[in-house]
């Protein structure tokens, strides 16, 4: 196991990277740079507090079409709940690949969502 940077994680076989959107109240975004080749296995995401309303949270490879799985965050959500997808589809990275995840804007408070995608390395 080993820590790169603060925004990342691995062993020998997995991956993570971390961001934070900081108001899924809005279609805001995060993007990830991904330094291996491999699949996202697993998108997760813990939020700061009830969004007021569901909100949906849909992961994206270089812009191409949307994995399929989303992370579906709850209305009455409480801060430190975990929600999570295990795509089974447009997951395949290349190094370097950009990795988007962002929220379809749909809460009504502006909390935000910490997110790690993993990936399993190949």
């Amino acid at each position: 196991m080993a820590w790169g940077n603060k925004n990342e994680w691995s062993d020998d076989t997995l991956l993570a990277l971390t961001g934070i959107i900081a108001d899924i109240s809005g279609a805001n975004a995060i993007y990830l740079a991904c330094p291996v080749k491999g699949k996202i296995v697993r998108v997760d995401s813990v939020v700061s507090g009830d969004p007021g309303a569901q909100g949906i949270l849909t992961t994206s490879i270089n812009g191409g079409t949307d994995i399929t799985q989303t992370v579906v965050i709850a209305n009455g959500a409480s801060a430190g709940d975990r929600d999570s997808c295990q795509p089974a589809d447009n997951n395949i990275l290349a190094v370097g690949d950009g990795i988007k995840v962002i929220s379809d804007g749909t809460p009504s408070n502006a909390v935000s969502a910490y997110i790690t995608v993993t990936i399993e390395l190949s």
